[in-house]
């Protein structure tokens, strides 16, 4: 008897407004929205479908993955017989997935659908004329519970998957993508990430040792290899991280590390801790002092971030130490210390809720909820898109300013 075939793929190139897209969106997280400001200056990476890859090295079922294909490309695989196919999609790409699905109809009618991504935060009425499965959990546990696969625990296995940073054409860097989480406990109401996962933090790489298990990979194959580590919050869990930094300073090869992180996470540790770990660089939301959300807790961000960056030495301040800092800031007011601070990107998306902000919601658990978000200054976060979900409010997202 033949295995069943897997397809994932993403949606189909090409991106931009004469396309049919909002200008944010592109293959590029930095020069088409973080950096775009920046101009010539901006650095340069495409980012991947990196969900699909992950999927992919944890089946046992034979598996291909298709990134930004072509029509034609997506066309010419489907031909060849596919019992499901996987698309990944956000909401600002609805339209590009709906083509997608038209294709496969098309091409590969006996396959079956199957919808992931963030973009699956829709309602399964919205979503059922173009799926028949929809993916809103881990992908791993998703697709081998339905392919009739054994569980399998964590850790995963880690695909090595890079990616170049450029500028001026010109190869900065080589980063490796480390997957060490999902979600987040903070549930920001603003956040897709931490309302997918409903305020829970899966932790793909459940241990330090964990983590470092996958940069020594890295290093095995490119020494000079720099590390970006997705966890919205990776330092928020103490025992993980001081493991890794453990392993790290066990092995004697330290890494250069960008992570994500907040102040209340950053608080739990001296600045030596974090350079330990090979931490050099963060990216930190900071919604201003007036905004209430729990992750602003801890020492004041001003003790954390001041001055010029000069070298890695252990001084008391991060940047003192020449770590990067990264600072989109979402209104709230009180973000003093943030607009004094020298940063490498400055990306300001100061974004504004209106009353009917789809990602409100009433309830914060533990934490108090944030009050009326209408007050915030900035334009609206950009999607002319319902969104319904079962704890969300049946209001569409503004397109005003």
């Amino acid at each position: 008897m033949n295995p069943k075939k897997v397809l994932l793929t993403s949606v189909c190139r090409p991106f931009g407004t004469e396309y049919g897209d909002a200008d944010s969106v592109g293959y590029e997280l930095l020069h088409k929205q973080v950096t775009r400001a920046q101009g010539i200056f901006s650095p340069r990476a495409v980012q991947v479908q990196y969900s699909l890859e992950y999927i992919a090295a944890n089946l046992e079922t034979p598996a291909v993955v298709l990134q930004y294909p072509s029509r034609q490309e997506l066309i010419r695989e489907l031909k060849k017989g596919y019992d499901y196919v996987g698309v990944s999609f956000i909401m600002a790409l609805f339209h590009k997935m709906k083509d997608a699905v038209a294709l496969i109809r098309k091409y590969s009618p006996q396959s079956k659908i199957i919808l992931g991504g963030y973009g699956t935060v829709l309602s399964d009425d919205v979503l059922a004329p173009f799926g028949d499965y929809f993916c809103r959990e881990e992908g791993v546990t998703f697709f081998r519970r339905l392919l009739g696969e054994t569980p399998i625990p964590k850790p995963y296995k880690h695909p090595l998957i890079v990616s170049d940073l450029k500028i001026f054409s010109i190869r900065a860097s080589r980063t490796g993508k480390i997957f060490a989480g999902l979600g987040c406990p903070n549930g920001c109401d603003f956040c897709c990430t931490s309302h997918f996962f409903k305020r829970r933090h899966v932790k793909l790489l459940p241990e330090g040792k964990d983590i470092f298990s996958v940069v020594e990979k890295f290093l095995d194959q490119d020494p000079n290899t720099v590390f970006i580590i997705f966890d919205e919050d990776f330092l928020l869990n103490k025992s993980r991280a001081l493991e890794f930094r453990d392993c790290v300073k066990k092995s004697g090869r330290l890494p250069s590390i960008f992570v994500f992180s907040s102040i209340k996470a950053i608080s739990q540790y001296k600045v030596e801790e974090i350079l330990e770990m090979g931490i050099d660089g963060f990216w930190v939301g900071y919604e201003g002092t007036k905004s209430g959300y729990g992750k602003q807790q801890g020492r004041p961000g001003g003790r954390h971030f001041h001055g010029i960056q000069r070298t890695r030495h252990h001084h008391s301040r991060l940047h003192d130490c020449g770590v990067r800092l990264s600072k989109p800031r979402r209104g709230g007011g009180g973000t003093g210390w943030v607009d004094e601070i020298k940063t490498v990107l400055d990306p300001d998306p100061h974004l504004r809720s209106s009353p009917q902000h789809a990602f409100l919601r009433s309830h914060h658990g533990t934490e108090p909820p944030p009050g009326r978000l209408s007050g915030r200054t900035g334009k609206v976060l950009q999607t002319g898109r319902r969104v319904y979900h079962h704890d969300q409010t049946p209001h569409p997202v503004s397109h005003s300013n």
